[in-house]
């Protein structure tokens, strides 16, 4: 879904192609009413253009490092409503996004020692949002590779509280076309299928080579054609669900938008 909530109207009539959607459900701030929050989707319109066989992955969002407690208190506050909407059956909660990134941006960062303080952070809020009664609870996607990012040291250390979640969620990008069938890259998903027990699904993926200047951006007919080979890579039951990155969204992030032609190649598979 777009990064800041926005969708165009013509995108609207496009969502009856798709069956698994993710949105963000900001707790930085006061309470709100559901589906008015900044960078947040319109989840009773969302609602009435899917249908009964769509699943929702909600994102608990929040800028840098929330305390626990915190989390868990504005998680009380926020989901609730979102989940009457949606049905909290056909939802999955994802607990917060790419804690290992470089640059801290999500609390944490690429070290050893960042994924133990996360695993503690991790426990305690996990812990505390079940006691509420929440439920289909997801381990974040991180950020994706060893060498810029420490995913594999992360993963290794986090492994048994992947295990203690109700799924695990995964990050899955590339900027070269021989990168989407790449282990590292394009199909990143299959470590985690490999080595976690427990449902995978995608929570991000797509062509991030707008993130590099050097490279050449990437046109409708060569996005299509890289979806089509990711899904057809990935279609061997190894993955419950992905969330291509992304349905709209605003202009900083415009590379990563869908084309018409993406979205049309995606409801044919």
């Amino acid at each position: 879904m777009p990064n800041d909530g926005v969708i165009r109207e013509e995108r609207w009539g496009q969502l009856e192609r798709l069956r698994l959607f993710k949105g963000l459900v900001r707790l930085d701030g006061p309470e709100r009413d559901v589906g008015r929050r900044g960078d947040e989707v319109d989840w009773w319109r969302l609602r009435e253009r899917t249908d009964g066989r769509s699943r929702y992955i909600l994102r608990l969002y929040w800028p840098g490092r929330m305390v626990p407690g915190k989390v868990i208190r504005m998680a009380e506050r926020r989901l609730p409503g979102i989940l009457d909407v949606l049905g909290a059956e056909n939802c999955l909660i994802e607990i917060g996004n790419e804690p290992n990134h470089v640059t801290g941006m999500e609390g944490f960062g690429r070290l050893a020692k960042h994924a133990r303080e996360f695993g503690l952070w991790y426990e305690a809020v996990l812990d505390g949002l079940r006691m509420k009664g929440f439920g289909n609870l997801g381990f974040p996607g991180l950020a994706v590779a060893e060498f810029a990012h420490g995913e594999r040291t992360w993963g290794r250390i986090t492994k048994d509280l992947m295990e203690a979640s109700d799924w695990v969620g995964v990050h899955c990008y590339w900027q070269l076309p021989e990168q989407v069938e790449d282990r590292t890259f394009g199909q990143n998903w299959r470590w985690y299928a490999r080595n976690v027990d427990r449902p995978v699904y995608v929570t991000e993926a797509g062509n991030s080579s707008c993130h590099t200047p050097s490279l050449p951006p990437v046109g409708p007919e060569r996005q299509a054609a890289e979806f089509r080979r990711w899904c057809e890579a990935a279609d061997d039951g190894g993955v419950e669900g992905v969330a291509f990155f992304m349905l709209d969204g605003s202009e900083d992030w415009a590379g990563f938008r869908l084309f018409d032609e993406t979205i049309e190649a995606l409801g044919d598979l």
